[in-house]
């Protein structure tokens, strides 16, 4: 039985060795097959990128360096060196030579290496800001189609960075780039149609675009339209149209607004949340608070409170304070719903007032809302919850 065994062992490593031999024998199959059909230096960018693609910056920066040796025009091994410059990747990061690198491929028509040296003139980095140089280079990417690019053409327009702002032409680049399927642009050309920039108002089609974007996972857009289903978008009372009037109800039952659904909202804000962005951590602490498409939990509403007051949200910070509080004191709002709006009435009082909180803030709560509902407080012999206070 061992020695049968045995020669399983041997067979296994045997087939091992021949496996790998085969592995090597056919990549170098591969590369000779490469080789037929493109130049040297090209061979030596496919051999960078697979090396840049596992982590080995190192041996990435070689390869590179040899396509260029051997071809001074190689603009995406000039393009792959400014990026290893930029982030640091097998070299010490330097910015001058980032912009360098990108120069010379940009000047050679490569779109990605124009759109990279817009935003070393954008953020001064390698070199002094200047918009001017931003915008050229944005605008030779973007008419190539690049649509990081068109995106920030979009936005410079929109805010007005650097030159004229200008709602039409950011309307124009941002949505170039969106139907091109850029997540970021998307979300921009949603929040256009949803405030009417450039655009007439329309939060069907804010809506629609914030979707796309949503879909791809950007928070931004997961949370704003939560927000949307959370209110229920609709289009303002009375819309001018010519000499006539369109009314509120005509143009709900044309689809031109978002039905309030509050199951809808709590999904995408959960998304979001789940990402880390604090702004849809605190309105799901206001869903959980609330019991609005989820059943009221004040343990919940306090988590996502503290995950946003964790960012820096101050107001989060103050309203996981009231939610573990009312975690505790189980009667408190179902039975009067009144006291906790008094109580984050009272909350904002002390705030601004005196720009306290903590435990100071919590005992000064207790006591207004005791004075104002003593029946309520009658059978009370605790204080406010400090343990999240301990945790702070």
């Amino acid at each position: 039985m061992e020695n049968e065994g045995n020669d399983k062992e041997l067979e296994k490593s045997v087939k091992v060795s021949k496996d790998v031999s085969t592995s090597i024998v056919m990549r170098g199959l591969d590369d000779l097959a490469f080789l037929v059909e493109h130049t040297p230096a090209e061979f030596f960018v496919q051999k960078g990128n697979a090396c840049y693609k596992s982590e080995d910056y190192h041996q990435a920066i070689i390869y590179f360096r040899q396509a260029i040796k051997l071809d001074l025009q190689n603009a995406e091994a000039q393009f792959m060196m400014g990026v290893m410059y930029d982030n640091g990747q097998g070299v010490a990061r330097d910015y001058v030579e980032a912009v360098k690198w990108y120069r010379e491929a940009a000047e050679q028509g490569l779109a990605v290496a124009q759109y990279n040296l817009g935003m070393m003139y954008q953020h001064g980095s390698g070199v002094p800001l200047d918009y001017f140089e931003t915008l050229r280079w944005y605008l030779i990417a973007a008419e190539q189609g690049y649509t990081g690019a068109q995106s920030n053409l979009g936005v410079m327009y929109h805010n007005g960075e650097g030159i004229p702002q200008d709602y039409a032409e950011a309307v124009k680049w941002t949505r170039k780039a969106a139907e091109q399927g850029h997540a970021i642009a998307q979300y921009n050309l949603g929040e256009m149609y949803h405030y009417g920039h450039g655009v007439t108002l329309d939060y069907t089609e804010a809506a629609k675009w914030y979707r796309k974007a949503a879909e791809q996972g950007y928070a931004h857009a997961q949370c704003n339209l939560g927000l949307m289903y959370k209110n229920g978008q609709n289009v303002p009372q009375d819309v001018p149209r010519g000499p006539h009037q369109i009314s509120l109800w005509e143009r709900y039952a044309d689809g031109k607004g978002i039905p309030q659904d509050y199951a809808e909202a709590v999904k995408w804000f959960r998304m979001a949340a789940a990402q880390g962005y604090a702004e849809a951590q605190y309105n799901m602490g206001v869903m959980y608070r609330d019991g609005e498409g989820v059943s009221q939990d004040y343990a919940e509403a306090a988590k996502w409170f503290r995950k946003a007051a964790e960012q820096g949200d101050a107001n989060a910070e103050r309203m996981a304070a009231i939610a573990s509080w009312f975690d505790e004191n189980k009667w408190y709002s179902p039975s009067n719903p009144e006291m906790q709006s008094y109580a984050d009435a009272m909350s904002d009082h002390f705030i601004r007032t005196t720009g306290k909180r903590g435990k100071e803030l919590l005992d000064y709560v207790r006591q207004e809302v005791e004075k104002r509902f003593p029946e309520k407080f009658a059978h009370q012999i605790h204080l406010f919850d400090n343990e999240w206070l301990r945790r702070r």
